[in-house]
């Protein structure tokens, strides 16, 4: 499904049809939404927008910070619970590119982001 996701979100960009979901570089997180039938316009609330979702729009479906840190409690180091506090999705999932793996830019913690 993921290249499939990729092909079809290509093809537009190479033939200059407007797919609210378009991007040069689609991530996993894209194909995975996509698959679980999230449309565009549930995370952002302009059809066509092409700005960054907020925390809270993410938080209506993944639940609270702390819900997150629950799900999450059996990786070492639990990437939802952290010293860093409550932090944006943003600063590590993407959907339009590739995610980061923040920890890593003081640690050395090897971690697949989503």
């Amino acid at each position: 499904m993921k290249h499939l996701t990729q092909f079809i979100l290509g093809l537009g960009v190479c033939l200059g049809i407007s797919l609210s979901c378009a991007a040069a570089a689609p991530s996993d997180l894209l194909a995975t939404h996509t698959a679980k039938g999230v449309a565009c316009a549930q995370c952002h609330a302009e059809k066509k927008s092409q700005k960054a979702v907020n925390t809270s729009t993410c938080l209506t479906c993944h639940g609270s910070h702390e819900a997150l840190a629950a799900k999450t409690k059996a990786k070492d180091p639990n990437p939802h619970f952290t010293h860093m506090g409550d932090m944006n999705c943003k600063e590590c999932h993407n959907i339009h590119k590739p995610s980061v793996n923040q920890c890593a830019t003081c640690h050395t913690i090897p971690m697949q982001v989503p």
